[in-house]
């Protein structure tokens, strides 16, 4: 439903972290001419809440006030990569009454030499003396284990950039090591971020893992199931009016049939008439449901 010119949704997206990326559409980009698109997607509920067209990556932040202009995102968690890592950014964010969680690199120079220099320091002493929370975790499978630990700052009158940064809270760092059965001796990685949110270092752990699921539970699925990639169609609006139709079939999926991977879902309405109208009808019918109340 709409409130004020904002779309709400019958879920609360309330702690729920709302990954912020951009995808350019290979097959509509040629010839001189770029389809990149910037998309919100809410990663609990793997809905694709709004898409903005922009002319190439560089540009990605712009498109963050026309998305909140469009979302309702009280309470949620918006993540962005480096991209986006900008005060502006941050501020517009709290703004729309919502935090921010975004990744640190080397596009912020200064900010980043501190983050590395004050956690290298303090890995060089084990942490003793430092004040933070920690979380560490095992995947194990597929011939590897991973190991990812979780460190967050949540004093930060050493980093000089503090006041550049609205509401900031904390500062993480992920540092990941991956072991491989066999002569190699694994990889080892680390990522900075920070936030508006304080939080464990569980739930930050969890949240940045979330935010790759724009990437696996949309982007690779658009790519795998409809061929997004190879569409070379790029007459006018097309390219994004057609990204904007599989991603209405996407989040259609993920409501009426969340248990279905999408593959199964597309069959099962192409060759099940029964399944079709139960389907329409779990999507439709609830609307119209919630309309009238």
């Amino acid at each position: 439903m709409c409130k004020n010119g904002l779309v709400k949704f019958s879920g609360s997206l309330q702690d729920q972290l709302l990954a912020l990326d951009g995808k350019r559409l290979k097959g509509a980009s040629f010839l001189g001419d770029i389809t990149h698109v910037v998309e919100l997607f809410a990663a609990e509920d793997r809905l694709c809440l709004a898409v903005e067209r922009v002319p190439d990556k560089t540009v990605e932040k712009t498109t963050l006030p026309i998305i909140l202009e469009q979302v309702d995102v009280k309470g949620a968690i918006i993540s962005g990569d480096a991209h986006f890592t900008v005060p502006e950014t941050a501020e517009k964010i709290i703004d729309a009454k919502a935090d921010y969680l975004l990744a640190v690199k080397n596009n912020q120079p200064s900010l980043y030499a501190e983050l590395e220099n004050f956690f290298d320091q303090a890995h060089a002493v084990e942490w003793e003396g430092v004040s933070h929370l920690f979380y560490q975790e095992l995947d194990k499978g597929h011939g590897r284990i991973e190991s990812r630990e979780v460190r967050v700052i949540e004093e930060l009158d050493w980093l000089p950039q503090a006041s550049k940064w609205i509401k900031l809270a904390c500062l993480i760092e992920i540092r990941s090591k991956r072991e491989k059965s066999g002569p190699d001796e694994g990889e080892l990685s680390r990522r900075f971020y920070l936030s508006s949110y304080q939080a464990p270092a569980k739930d930050f752990g969890k949240w940045i893992q979330q935010h790759w699921s724009i990437e696996n539970q949309c982007y690779l699925i658009a790519d795998v199931i409809f061929e997004e990639d190879d569409n070379l169609m790029d007459s006018g609006n097309s390219a994004e009016n057609l990204e904007l139709f599989r991603r209405l079939a996407m989040n259609m999926a993920a409501v009426a049939d969340p248990e279905r991977g999408l593959a199964s879902v597309r069959r099962a309405a192409r060759f099940g008439t029964g399944y079709l109208k139960g389907f329409l009808a779990t999507i439709f019918c609830s609307k119209v449901s919630s309309n009238s109340n």
